[in-house]
């Protein structure tokens, strides 16, 4: 074999291996970019996963809202002039809380544990983070309600408490009532610019108090106030920071 024949083969070789070479840098770039888009799917699907539970979130809790302010136009006929003037976020949250509870309080953690298991199909490393999820779920934070019966029985318990003998009442009637007047004074001075409209207009009485349900449900159940923060705001966080550990694993 001549000289020529050696450096034909070698050519060959040689072309034969460019190629080669070629086609695997070109298969690895292909490998590569086919992972890229996975990862990139990956990470929608994550956030797509994200919004979906808080717009269900927010979806009941906002017909959760929705409902308690119809039950509590209900009881706008029995509230007193002293409920709005006085103290209309007392009468508010008494009524509000307890509706608000029991429309929102198991559906919640239903949507919370069907998306936690929705997260582990996206992929079984994510698994972890799904378990962690529905023991989070246990400890979102509802508003504690105090029933209309436990505040009547305070009330009776704090008419009995004041039920004393006529000489311990004689004997600090003077400072009491000295007190009194200065609280009543101080009362009245907050809300001189809103009696007027009360004791002429009925409906101003309604007004108040539809003012302070729609500031409790806002406060403590749909808002993103300061602390302690709304139920909903608490379901947020934890779906963000789920979400964000979530997008890093592929």
């Amino acid at each position: 074999m001549g000289f020529s024949a050696i450096a034909d083969i070698d050519s060959h070789y040689a072309a034969r291996r460019i190629f080669e070479v070629g086609e695997a840098i070109a298969s690895g770039r292909k490998v590569r970019k086919s992972m890229e888009i996975d990862t990139l799917q990956f990470r929608q699907d994550v956030l797509a996963w994200r919004d979906e539970i808080l717009i269900a979130a927010a979806a009941q809790i906002n017909r959760a809202a929705i409902e308690s302010r119809e039950h509590f136009e209900t009881l706008l006929p029995f509230a007193s002039f002293k409920d709005a003037l006085w103290d209309p976020d007392a009468f508010a949250t008494l009524y509000i809380d307890p509706q608000m509870l029991e429309r929102t309080e198991m559906s919640l953690k239903r949507i919370l544990v069907d998306s936690a298991q929705k997260l582990s199909s996206l992929n079984p490393e994510l698994d972890g983070f799904a378990n962690a999820m529905i023991e989070a779920t246990e400890q979102i934070a509802f508003p504690e309600c105090k029933s209309v019966d436990e505040q009547g029985a305070n009330l009776r318990q704090s008419d009995i408490e004041d039920s004393r003998s006529s000489s311990e009442r004689a004997e600090g009637l003077s400072a009491k009532l000295g007190h009194l007047g200065r609280t009543i004074g101080k009362r009245i001075a907050r809300t001189s610019e809103n009696v007027g409209v009360l004791v002429r207009d009925r409906a101003g009485v309604h007004a108040r108090l539809r003012q302070a349900a729609a500031q409790r449900i806002d406060h403590a159940w749909m808002g993103e106030g300061k602390a302690p923060r709304s139920v909903l705001s608490q379901v947020a966080l934890m779906v963000d920071e789920v979400a964000s550990h979530a997008r890093l694993v592929s």
